[in-house]
């Protein structure tokens, strides 16, 4: 909030809870829901300031990237621009609660375990969810004299 990035990492071996850590279920949230509600308490206590909050959910599976937001669930493209920072294009779902963000992120869970047998998948793939907001600059009203 101050400014700052920040990344969670789970490693673990296969089916040792390292999703269940990060996505959690309806009973009991995941770091993904509370950072979610923490993020989405911050923005409704500031009232004059307005933030535009995005996720994504990609999965990086036998060398191919796949956005597991996008329907189509096209493979996508690693690129470098001119600073060396390296850009994906998936889609950045637009939310406005934290309802939305768990949605998007379980509808991309369904996506990539209907893939393939979960098992066979699981144990060699590898997936990143991305929340960022961004504090949008207030329109000022200005007078116009012509």
């Amino acid at each position: 909030m101050e400014g700052f990035n920040a990344t969670i990492f789970a490693y673990g071996q296969t089916s040792s809870g390292k999703t269940h850590t990060i996505l959690g279920n309806k009973t009991d949230p995941g770091l993904f829901q509370l950072v979610s509600n923490q993020l989405f308490q911050h923005v409704a206590d500031q009232v004059d300031k307005r933030y535009l909050i995005r996720c994504s959910y990609i999965e990086i599976y036998n060398e191919k990237i796949n956005d597991l937001l996008d329907k189509s669930n096209q493979g996508l493209t690693i690129r470098e621009d001119i600073k060396g920072n390296v850009l994906l294009d998936a889609r950045e779902a637009v939310v406005d609660n934290v309802d939305k963000v768990m949605e998007n992120m379980m509808q991309g869970k369904i996506r990539r375990v209907a893939a393939t047998r979960m098992n066979e998948r699981s144990s060699r793939s590898h997936t990143i969810s991305g929340l960022f907001w961004s504090r949008k600059m207030p329109i000022r009203k200005m007078d116009l004299y012509i």
